[in-house]
């Protein structure tokens, strides 16, 4: 589960420069009956800042698209107990540069449902495990349509 709220200016029409924060959490327990009945839990938590400029292209009195270009930066802990090992515990960082397209639908003049759809940009991912001395870094560059990538949300004009 995620939270993502931000605040933009608007600099000039259809032109918005902005901040916002992420927030996730999440929280797995895994029984395993074969292995002894070892129980597993897993939990994640992630926090970040996302600067951002977006762009939109009326396609009605309602309706238009955007594209939004940011950067995310988030740090990240993971926590992994088990009743029948050593509890395990890592920390990340994460960095997004790149674009997502959406979609604005205005309700009334200050109120409108937005979706993003997709992104295309540049990734980075380092995690250090606790204890371990291990090192685990992914970078890579690519275009995404999946629903990690599907962001609904309202936003709100002064």
């Amino acid at each position: 589960m995620g939270f993502a709220p931000k605040l933009g200016y608007a600099i000039k029409d259809n032109f918005i420069v902005g901040l916002g924060i992420t927030s996730s959490y999440s929280k797995n327990n895994i029984d395993y009956p074969t292995l002894n009945s070892s129980d597993n839990e897993n939990t994640s938590t992630s926090i970040g800042v996302l600067p951002f400029i977006r762009g939109y292209k009326s396609l009605g009195s309602r309706l238009a698209i955007y594209v939004q270009a940011e950067v995310n930066y988030s740090k990240n802990w993971r926590n992994i107990t088990s009743s029948n090992s050593p509890e395990y515990t890592n920390d990340g960082r994460s960095i997004f540069v790149g674009f997502r397209p959406g979609i604005s639908f205005l309700i009334s003049n200050k109120l409108a449902l937005e979706a993003g759809i997709g992104a295309l940009g540049y990734s980075s991912f380092k995690t250090e495990e606790e204890n371990q001395f291990n090192e685990n870094k992914s970078d890579s560059f690519n275009f995404s349509l999946d629903t990690s990538n599907l962001l609904f949300g309202m936003a709100y004009y002064f």
